[in-house]
């Protein structure tokens, strides 16, 4: 990708740490709005660990597949509830909202995003996707400073408890 300044991203297995370094870049969805979306791929640094990954096949359906930007791949877990995904910042950063790409048919249900900052207090907050395809946008009830965030799968609507997630950016806040 033109002006990134990309490094080696090591996963040699599902327990490994997800580590990319980039230049931060943002889209702006209004240009009148202070509100960023963070592509995670393109943020400083951050380390992601996943619940599981379906029959151990991270090549295939790992953890990188979530922020990779591309819309054939995809994390897929493996069955068994909850499931998780888990991002940690290296720097602080305001979380305004979020939106993820389920496959319909494995979406997670009783959903939960708990958010901890640099201090270590969290916050809990319940989200409900539809059992769609399509990208869907979860707004918290106010912007909150976050140097981890975790989101929690309790069940799901495939009867084995999977989850399939394309897409999974961050909406940040530069207020």
């Amino acid at each position: 990708m033109p002006g990134l300044l990309a490094s080696p991203c090591r996963i040699p297995d599902c327990d490994a740490m997800f580590l990319i370094t980039e230049q931060r870049k943002y889209k702006t969805h209004n240009p009148h709005s202070s509100l960023k979306v963070m592509s995670l791929i393109d943020s400083n640094k951050f380390q992601c660990r996943v619940s599981s990954v379906l029959n151990k096949d991270v090549k295939s359906y790992g953890k990188k597949h979530l922020f990779d930007g591309n819309e054939d791949s995809c994390w897929n877990s493996d069955q068994g509830t909850p499931q998780w995904i888990a991002i940690e910042f290296t720097d602080i950063i305001k979380v305004e909202s979020y939106r993820i790409q389920f496959q319909g048919g494995f979406v997670g249900t009783n959903c939960v995003l708990k958010i901890t900052d640099d201090c270590g207090s969290t916050h809990i907050e319940n989200f409900y996707p539809e059992d769609v395809n399509s990208v869907q946008n979860f707004s918290l009830k106010e912007p909150r400073l976050a140097k981890s965030l975790k989101f929690v799968f309790n069940s799901s609507t495939d009867f084995f408890g999977r989850i399939v997630v394309y897409k999974l950016e961050i909406i940040e806040s530069k207020r």
